[in-house]
């Protein structure tokens, strides 16, 4: 099921929702490719933007957080630390086992699952600061 962009997302902070979007877009596109049979085609590009992404995304909202004096700073890097380290397990598999249904099951279930419940939970948080 795609993950679908609405308020409950929004830290009404335009470049990290920009961000966000661009984030679940492409969990959405494995999710569609993996419909289609194609997930393991797409998992290692997938990865690989994931992890860039992922790491300027963090840099750049962390900074943001910080500019706006955000209360959830602290534990926005914590959750990106630890999302850092599951995403390099699934990495190392990637690298170790090759692209897999059952891998690419991992990666919408861990990382997609993880992207919504800490925007939801943390990176909203910036509303209250968000001008």
């Amino acid at each position: 099921m795609p993950i679908v962009w609405d308020e409950s997302l929004s830290t009404h902070v335009k470049v990290v929702d920009d961000q966000h979007k661009t984030l679940i877009q492409k969990i959405n596109e494995l999710n569609d490719a993996m419909a289609q049979g194609k997930g393991r085609k797409e998992l290692e590009p997938l990865l690989e933007f994931l992890g860039s992404y992922a790491r300027q995304h963090f840099a750049e909202e962390e900074a943001e957080m910080d500019r706006l004096k955000c209360p959830a700073a602290a534990a926005n890097r914590a959750a990106h630390s630890a999302f850092i380290q599951t995403f390099g397990r699934i990495h190392d598999r990637l690298k170790a086992e090759g692209p897999s249904a059952l891998l690419a099951i991992e990666v919408k279930k861990e990382l997609g699952d993880w992207l919504v419940n800490h925007i939801k939970g943390i990176d909203t948080q910036l509303r209250l600061v968000a001008k």
